[in-house]
């Protein structure tokens, strides 16, 4: 199941997946201690969902499409950013931080 990223509050939500989009949110680095603490559940209650509905499985795949889409972006950006200065340069102009021969 692909998580989606929301924004604002989980209301309307069953609990165990409003824990799990909490869960999520907390990123890569996320505890089941913190997570318990924003609850106001017990630390073992969410161990027991995380273990019965594949919680570690599910946010790593989140977590790894998330850095994917991170990846893209950076390259695409650095892609547009190169094409901009070669432009640049075909057309005789000069780019900031290029090469200028002596």
């Amino acid at each position: 199941m692909q998580l989606r990223h929301t924004s604002g509050s989980h209301k309307g939500l069953d609990v165990p997946r409003q824990q799990l989009l909490l869960h999520r949110d907390l990123g890569p680095s996320r505890q089941f201690s913190q997570t318990a603490d924003v609850v106001g559940c017990s630390e073992s209650t969410l161990r027991r969902r995380a273990e019965q509905w594949n919680w570690v499985e599910r946010l790593a795949e989140y977590d790894s499409g998330m850095l994917q889409k991170a990846s893209e972006a950076r390259t695409k950006e650095e892609l547009d950013r190169y094409k901009h200065q070669t432009s640049q340069i075909a057309c005789g102009g000069t780019v900031e931080g290029a090469f200028q021969p002596p």
